[in-house]
Formats: structure tokens, C-alpha cells, sequence
């Protein structure tokens, strides 16, 4: 692997990895593990001129299968369906829409929570606070989000990583409720339950 941005991202649902940007001669590409085979394959992909994969802050909702990609001033998504391996033909980006904040100098700090993309450290937001894509409408909801804990404490503007939360419900999982976030500082785990 040696792309400039290379992240990985499980499909739970379907027992696969993909990797973005894991060879920087076909930096589009979805390579893919499929668990079940033990096999890989390479899924080709075609995107928007404006559209950078190497620097792109991405996320997949793992109800959809659909990645989302904000890269420049635009959001972006793939949707893998139901893929463990790659299939023939030539997968596409697709612009969704603008986001409703600046993204000049932003580096992407992306949670998934409840089919909403919940998008950190936005410049001109104050700590605590995101701007939220609702993924079912395919819209920026116009105002932010405020996350406060009982406490006071609310998450920090800095840049992190985050992870979304599973919760059962008897045996079957739900979609996720929380993420958490962590701070590249490493000075705290925060868990978010966005209901």
C-alpha cells in the first residue's frame, strides 16, 4: 500500500474490506477482501474531475454500503451495493451536493451515526458543535448540531479520528446510535449518542 491517503473500511453486512487509495498508480480503485474467499480484487471506479481520492475525508454508512467522500467543496458518494469481491465494469462518484460551510483548509474529521454524516472540526464552528448531512434526504441540515455533555464538557475543535457504535437490540444489530471520537491529541475518548 502506497497511496497518499489510504484508508480502510470494513462492510460488516458483507463480509468484506475495501481499502481507498491504496495504490498510488490507481489511487481510485476499491481493492477488496473478501473474508468469506481469502481472495482480493481491484474494483475500478471513474469520479468527477474536481474529485481527489488522496485527499478526500471518507466515511462509509454501513446501512447503505455507500461511501461518502467530501473533497474540495463538494460531497461525493460510491455506492458498493452488495459487493465482496469486485465486478466487471466501472463503478462511478457522484456529486451529492455542496456542503454549507467553507471547506477551504479543512481536514475532514467525519463520524456516521443514525444515516447522518456528522462533520467535526468545521472552521468557524465553535467546540461542540457539526454540521450534519442527513443521508436518506441527501441534505445539509441548514443549522448546526451542539453536543453538550451533562457535565459542560463538549468535544473539543480539534482534528481526531472517530468510530462509529453498534448497539444490539436483542439479536440483531441496529444502526449505529453514538460515535465516538478521539482527539489527535490523544487527551480524551469522547462518545456521542446522537439521539
Amino acid at each position: 500500500m502506497d497511496g497518499k491517503n489510504t484508508q480502510c473500511f470494513l462492510a460488516q453486512f458483507f463480509n468484506a474490506i475495501y481499502v481507498l487509495d491504496g495504490d498510488s498508480s490507481k489511487p481510485n480503485a476499491v481493492h477488496i477482501f473478501n473474508a468469506n474467499s481469502k481472495t482480493w480484487s481491484v474494483q475500478s471506479t471513474s469520479a468527477p474531475d474536481r474529485f481527489d481520492v488522496t485527499s478526500a475525508g471518507v466515511i462509509l454508512d454501513h446501512d447503505t454500503n455507500v461511501f461518502f467522500a467530501l473533497s474540495g467543496d463538494n460531497l461525493y458518494q460510491l455506492d458498493m451495493s452488495d459487493q465482496a469481491s469486485a465486478k466487471s465494469g466501472t463503478l462511478k462518484w457522484h456529486g451529492v451536493d455542496k456542503p454549507n460551510f467553507k471547506t477551504d483548509g479543512y481536514d475532514p474529521v467525519m463520524a456516521i451515526a443514525d444515516n447522518h454524516v456528522f462533520f467535526l472540526n468545521v472552521p468557524g464552528n465553535r467546540a461542540g458543535e457539526a454540521n450534519i448531512f442527513v443521508i436518506h434526504f441527501a441534505y445539509f441540515q441548514p443549522e448546526v448540531q451542539a453536543f453538550k455533555a451533562k457535565s459542560g464538557s463538549v468535544l473539543p475543535a480539534t482534528g481526531g479520528e472517530t468510530t462509529s457504535i453498534w448497539q444490539a437490540v436483542g439479536t440483531a444489530p441496529s444502526s449505529q446510535k453514538s460515535f465516538a471520537f478521539f482527539p489527535n491529541d490523544g487527551s480524551a475518548t469522547y462518545i456521542v449518542n446522537v439521539l
